[in-house]
């Protein structure tokens, strides 16, 4: 079967219409040159896309003018762009390989958005899924990282991925096809480069058709993984409940599955927690409540029975101004601030969610902020017992999460409400109050 019997065979396979429209990428090397053939051989509806990340001065221009040439040659639409990519990198903290990974797939996704495109033709090849399953290894993987590329995933379609890179320069040859040489290619300075130059040479020696293993090996891995989720699936609607903006995990039935620390590190994956942090958790499974784990995006809090996840919300530090009448939202709570009249006689709201404070006790601006170790106050109702805000969340039985969103409504330094649950004594209307600020909160 050749190649573009292959290409055929991968479009019926996936049932994917050779009528819809596509975007092909093109950076002028040979797997992209070959894609960039097939589409005109196969007569798709598409355009191409070329990205310069000038990295490599005057020969990225001329990979540039190359792929421009052709375009203009065989009448094919074009749409191209230039990365600072060294730039983008510095500033993100990552490697040039990553960085240039995010920049191209996040304008593929833009323009495809744009153009109202149905797929987009990446020219990946075996050579290129070996590659990444020994990155993967190198870098440390679970079950996802040994099944190699996908071939559809989502609108991104990999037709060549059972085309290896010898059939492609052959394939070049036979039909004199141009392409340009990356000369970064030829160096060992990247992770890639080293795995093609000097791991892959070696297994192609061991096995002939060491590819072709490759390929088997990860449609076996693909098949395990589909198992795999659906356990973990099972596995994590048993194990998890939810309560407002918190997530439950139940210590239990974690600890006793057949897996605890790969269904706790699925569970906590996507919440920024890694393999290491998991096992420290399932370690300290019995310790006193408390115990806190951190991701960059989340905590992790163990109560008694129970492991309570929340987002770190970056307001948590930040403290909002309330000036005078008005609507302010902080987190997810709103706050409706307005100045009345008031006459001592009448019937006084008993709610929670409502505070009635002297106006001429307490003046603008106010301020409005997440609860911190050490503050204190005078609960109204107790004849000025001074208190700690620990030992009231404490009476309350309040969980972590309960704590750490928690407001507090404050003028300097002094409580003046703990928002929704309790106002201070200190400013509480009187008979001589003929003025008050109403603050009614609602979560939003």
């Amino acid at each position: 079967m050749n190649i573009i019997e292959k290409v055929n065979s991968f479009f019926k396979t996936n049932r994917i219409s050779k009528s819809s429209t596509f975007i092909v990428t093109v950076s002028g090397g040979p797997d992209s040159m070959l894609m960039l053939h097939v589409a005109l051989s196969l007569k798709l509806n598409f355009i191409a896309l070329h990205c310069n990340f000038n990295l490599r001065g005057q020969e990225s221009d001329l990979d540039e003018k190359f792929v421009v040439d052709f375009c203009e040659k065989h009448k094919i639409e074009l749409v191209k762009t230039h990365f600072n990519t060294i730039e983008y990198c510095k500033t993100k903290g990552i490697s040039i390989e990553m960085g240039a990974r995010d920049l191209r797939y996040n304008w593929f996704n833009k323009i495809k958005e744009e153009k109202k495109i149905d797929y987009i033709l990446i020219a990946h090849q075996s050579d290129d899924v070996a590659e990444t399953i020994f990155i993967n290894l190198c870098r440390g993987t679970g079950i996802r990282g040994l099944s190699g590329i996908k071939s559809v995933n989502g609108n991104i379609l990999r037709p060549l991925l059972y085309v290896s890179r010898n059939e492609i320069m052959q394939y070049l040859r036979e039909n004199n096809i141009a392409y340009r040489i990356d000369s970064s290619n030829n160096t060992t300075d990247y992770t890639r480069n080293k795995i093609r130059h000097k791991i892959l040479p070696v297994c192609k020696e061991i096995n002939p058709s060491f590819l072709n293993t490759i390929n088997n090996n990860c449609k076996n891995i693909r098949e395990a993984e589909k198992l795999y989720d659906y356990a973990i699936d099972i596995l994590k609607n048993k194990s998890i409940s939810y309560k407002d903006n918190e997530i439950r995990l139940d210590i239990n039935t974690i600890i006793n599955s057949p897996s605890p620390l790969t269904l706790l590190f699925e569970i906590l994956l996507p919440y920024g927690f890694n393999n290491h942090q998991c096992q420290d958790i399932i370690d300290r499974s019995q310790s006193i409540s408390g115990k806190k784990f951190y991701s960059n995006t989340h905590t992790l809090v163990k109560e008694k029975n129970y492991w309570s996840l929340f987002i770190n919300n970056d307001a948590n530090n930040s403290i909002l101004s309330i000036n005078g009448e008005g609507v302010f939202r902080k987190d997810n709570t709103e706050l409706n601030v307005s100045i009345e009249d008031f006459d001592y006689n009448s019937e006084f709201p008993k709610k929670n969610e409502i505070a009635l404070i002297d106006y001429n006790l307490v003046k603008f601006p106010l301020t409005l902020r997440h609860w911190e170790e050490g503050d204190s106050f005078y609960p109204i109702g107790k004849k000025k017992i001074h208190k700690k805000v620990s030992d009231f969340f404490c009476d309350l039985k309040f969980t972590q999460i309960e704590k750490s969103s928690c407001l507090i409504l404050s003028k300097d330094n002094h409580i003046v409400w703990i928002v929704g649950y309790r106002p201070d004594n200190r400013y509480k209307v009187s008979s001589s109050t003929t003025k008050i600020i109403k603050i009614v909160s609602k979560k939003i």
